[in-house]
């Protein structure tokens, strides 16, 4: 993997006064260069990440690798690159990767400290101790809890206020609405709402006409008992005779 470190000096290089196409050769050259300092790319390759001809390609590599005047370094009367076998090498790769960063890093850790920060410390907690810790680990597990038990009774009370509604239907018989609201009033997984608070609409003199029509009940009579509605048994007795009535 190529690794270039960047300075901040190559905004007041000469190289800034390079057109386009050069500073993009240049850039791609650095960024692909390997720990021997030379970027195993060719012609071709530069042509293609670049977008531009192999014509202007030859072109930037020869002022790349042409001395220069302007530039602030001696090394090779002021040249960048220069041909190697498989590549190119940077002439002052070795000089910026040599360069010591320690200078940097005391005054970044120094800073640190006067800001109550120790180094390697998040800042999302500074001077923070362990018993502090402990404690907002403590109070986040109540505060938890006590949502938890707070949900449970609101789903308790909701569930209570849902069986009284579905009790006042007198119409039905009790074993139907009893069967009705054990259904309905299955909770979630995370025992926050019940199976008929899921539902995108709900009209409860709805859902029991649809019920009790399923269980055949009609508009009442009994439930799991021997009396049933007269719309039922007619229809009972209908499919009965065509069955067992000769054609």
């Amino acid at each position: 993997m190529g690794f270039t470190k960047l300075d901040e000096g190559i905004v007041f290089s000469s190289i800034m006064g390079e057109d386009d196409s050069v500073f993009r050769v240049w850039i791609v050259l650095l960024a692909t260069c390997k720990q021997d300092g030379v970027s195993h790319v060719s012609a071709v390759f530069l042509s293609t990440i670049t977008k531009k001809t192999i014509e202007e390609i030859n072109r930037c590599l020869n002022i790349l690798s042409s001395p220069d005047e302007s530039s602030r370094s001696q090394n090779d009367d002021g040249k960048r690159i220069k041909r190697v076998d498989g590549g190119f090498e940077i002439i002052n790769y070795g000089k910026y990767r040599e360069v010591d960063v320690s200078e940097y890093e005391r005054e970044r850790k120094r800073k640190q400290r006067e800001n109550g920060i120790c180094p390697g410390q998040s800042r999302k907690s500074p001077g923070r101790s362990a018993s502090a810790s402990a404690s907002a680990s403590a109070s986040a597990s109540a505060s938890a809890s006590e949502i938890s038990s707070t949900v449970v009774s609101s789903l308790e009370n909701r569930s209570t206020e849902f069986k009284t509604a579905i009790d006042a239907m007198k119409q039905y018989d009790q074993l139907l609405l009893n069967d009705f609201y054990r259904y309905w009033s299955e909770p979630n997984k995370s025992k926050t709402k019940m199976r008929f608070e899921l539902e995108p609409t709900w009209e409860l003199p709805r859902r029991l006409v649809t019920w009790a029509n399923r269980a055949g009940m009609g508009n009442k009579k009994s439930y799991g008992r021997q009396e049933v509605s007269s719309e039922f048994l007619k229809a009972q007795a209908k499919r009965f005779l065509e069955r067992t009535t000769p054609k």
